[in-house]
């Protein structure tokens, strides 16, 4: 009796274990869908540090410490703010910006993200129904790739309120994000995504993209 009582006390304390560096120091996130594409790959299980901005409690979720913001061209992790749902995109807008997205472009304070400018000239005369450019983000450097059959011809205004973010996918064209329902509420933001572990995709059947293990994002 003494026996079982000690095993399932071990049982108990390792679940626990488990369950404090999930929920505390890191994670991992699989990604079903392509609206990160060319950075994160369908079925690419990532690695979220939840401690890149936050120190949490286990299960709660409640601060315990606070250790910094997200910056501009951070991949997070987030709870989206309309249904809940877990999601990963590209920060690209912080507290206090100007933000204006002329068909899927973006100027931040008046100025163009870097690439940007010749991106816009490159898509407008491509004659391929995908382009993909290098974009800078912050300290951050993004593909980006943008695709003419699905390209919104939108022109959005505004000014991110405080303790709110503005973040899209790296596939601009294929992304559900800050466009379509609203800016990320700060305390929303699970983590951010450090790298890839692994990737498996199932179309029916298994494929993995070996090169994707153990690769760092940016």
């Amino acid at each position: 009796m003494k026996s079982l009582l000690q095993s399932n006390a071990r049982f108990i304390f390792y679940i626990f274990l488990i369950v404090l560096v999930r929920g505390s120091f890191a994670d991992q996130n699989y990604v079903p869908s392509g609206s990160m594409e060319p950075t994160i790959h369908v079925g690419d299980a990532i690695f979220v540090d939840k401690m890149a901005y936050d120190i949490k409690f286990p299960i709660t979720g409640g601060v315990i410490k606070h250790l910094s913001d997200p910056e501009r061209g951070d991949i997070v992790v987030f709870f989206n703010p309309q249904n809940n749902v877990r999601m990963v995109k590209r920060v690209i807008g912080l507290p206090g910006d100007h933000i204006r997205v002329v068909n899927g472009f973006v100027t931040i304070n008046g100025q163009p993200l870097d690439g940007d400018t010749q991106a816009q000239i490159d898509f407008a005369n491509a004659p391929q129904d995908e382009v993909v450019y290098l974009e800078s983000v912050g300290s951050h450097h993004a593909h980006i790739r943008r695709t003419h059959r699905l390209a919104r011809y939108e022109d959005l205004d505004f000014v991110i309120p405080p303790r709110k973010y503005f973040a899209m996918g790296d596939n601009r064209d294929n992304s559900w994000d800050s466009r379509g329902w609203g800016f990320i509420p700060r305390e929303n933001i699970a983590g951010r995504a450090q790298g890839v572990i692994y990737n498996v995709s199932w179309n029916p059947l298994p494929s993995v993209e070996w090169e994707r293990f153990f690769s760092r994002l940016d």
